[in-house]
């Protein structure tokens, strides 16, 4: 038997407006394989501020279809569950009765409440918007979690309220939305079954070094919920107060559904593409580029690179995320700098020769990774700050410590704190909530003339 789903696809645009944009339509059953087909409301494509909702979905009149390499239009990939977020899908399909192993398109879209979809689009209908809950109610789900990952019962009464605070979070690892300080939605990380390091704290010493960098990151903080176990809490970019921002992920700029391989030159050209200032899009894709390689960071796939809508069509590149140190980076395939690049011994001179590429300078290029190289060189001070121990440290330091870093100090010219180039020495501590096992160390000078970034550290006891 043929199925047909239909739901109604809105958008909310830059001045504030939700309107209607188009229909999309699913046909599964039989011996055939699900088919989509998109079309644009007209009354939204006579409006003189309508934009396009996916690469692949240009504003023109009549059905269209996905490219025939991929299941779904790329641009709505990024609202739907990611691996983490198609594991509570399939739970929440169980409990409603809902097919689970057609994993129709239309269906995952209808699983994710609007309020905490990630980007501009709305789809209809849809579940219920979930019921959000602040910081303070994490600890709670932490134990839900834990007994989700290793597999218990999944009709456990306690799912019930996480089922649609995750289903919006991209990533395979346990995510929940929850509300910061202000009120705003932001994303909680909790710790996965099989974590070796304390992944939470690691990620937000890499965030606080990314500042340090000069790369934006969203506001964030580690709440711990016990014994060795934390969460790291990011407050979302895609949201102004009420008004949501359309996001695109490098995924979705390549239109590909497995982007391994895929270098950052190889993504650049797309980004120039969308860029409203392709000057500032090129520096900060050579920027993370360069943060990845001196951190071990080999998460770097292209879902954890995006871009957010600015003027009409125009994009500018968005907030780094998903930061995370690996202790033996060599030993996995990250992202490679550019098509000859190995991805398991990254080169930075390899960067540095596709200078012109990025629309950088020679000289620029270096002072950009320079100024990298020392917003990162801290690291150990940074972990301590972050409550990591010693042991801790001495077993992360093949992600901050090699041939890379090495290469870019001896690089000609000034350090990053000369004349000239800018200063990256974090002086004020985060936006967000305190953490309430540590003190903000503003920076300073050394009596022997080191300068010392800014660090939160571990409060010392009374007599300590």
């Amino acid at each position: 038997m043929i199925r047909e789903r239909e739901l109604t696809v809105s958008i909310m645009l830059a001045g504030g407006e939700t309107v209607r944009c188009g229909t999309l339509s699913e046909f599964a059953g039989g011996n055939t394989a699900s088919r989509l087909r998109f079309t644009y409301a007209p009354d939204y494509l006579r409006r003189v501020d309508s934009v396009t909702i996916s690469p692949d979905l240009p504003l023109v009149r009549g059905e269209l279809h996905p490219p025939r390499h991929l299941p779904v239009f790329s641009g709505l990939r990024d609202a739907m569950p990611d691996a983490w977020g198609q594991r509570l899908v399939a739970l929440e399909a169980r409990r409603r009765g809902m097919p689970v192993t057609s994993s129709l398109v239309t269906g995952d879209l209808f699983l994710v409440p609007n309020n905490t979809r990630q980007g501009d689009l709305l789809v209809e209908p849809a579940v219920e918007d979930a019921d959000v809950p602040p910081l303070a109610a994490l600890e709670a789900f932490g134990p839900v979690i834990e007994e989700f990952e290793l597999g218990d019962d999944p009709s456990d009464p306690r799912l019930l309220s996480m089922l649609p605070l995750g289903t919006s979070q991209g990533g395979a690892r346990p995510k929940l939305a929850v509300r910061w300080t202000d009120g705003s939605l932001a994303i909680a990380k909790f710790p996965a079954v099989g974590d070796r390091w304390n992944v939470a704290r690691w990620e937000a010493v890499a965030a606080e070094l990314a500042t340090a960098s000069g790369l934006p990151v969203a506001p964030f903080t580690v709440v711990p919920l016990g014994g060795e176990a934390d969460v790291f809490v990011t407050k979302r970019f895609d949201r102004v107060g009420e008004r949501r921002i359309g996001y695109w992920s490098g995924q979705t700029l390549l239109q590909q559904e497995d982007t391994r391989g895929v270098s950052y030159v190889d993504l650049l050209s797309f980004v120039l593409y969308y860029a409203e200032d392709k000057g500032a899009a090129g520096e900060r894709l050579f920027r993370q580029a360069a943060f990845s390689v001196l951190t071990g960071n080999v998460d770097d796939h292209f879902r954890n690179f995006g871009m957010l809508r600015g003027r009409g069509d125009r994009w500018r590149v968005a907030p780094a995320f998903d930061l995370n140190p690996f202790p033996r980076p060599n030993t996995v395939a990250a992202t490679p700098l550019t098509g000859d690049d190995d991805p398991q011994d990254r080169q930075l001179q390899k960067l540095l020769d596709r200078h012109d590429d990025f629309r950088l300078s020679s000289a620029q290029a270096i002072a950009v990774l320079k100024e990298v190289e020392e917003g990162t060189r801290s690291w150990a001070e940074a972990a301590r700050g972050h409550g990591l121990d010693a042991e801790a440290v001495r077993r992360m330091r093949r992600a901050f410590e090699g041939e890379q870093r090495d290469f870019v100090r001896d690089l000609p010219g000034p350090d990053a704190g000369g004349r000239g180039v800018r200063s990256t020495v974090l002086t004020h501590a985060p936006d967000g909530p305190r953490p309430r096992d540590r003190e903000w160390i503003e920076a300073h000078e050394r009596a022997d003339g080191t300068r010392v970034r800014g660090h939160w550290r571990m409060r010392r006891r009374p007599g300590s």
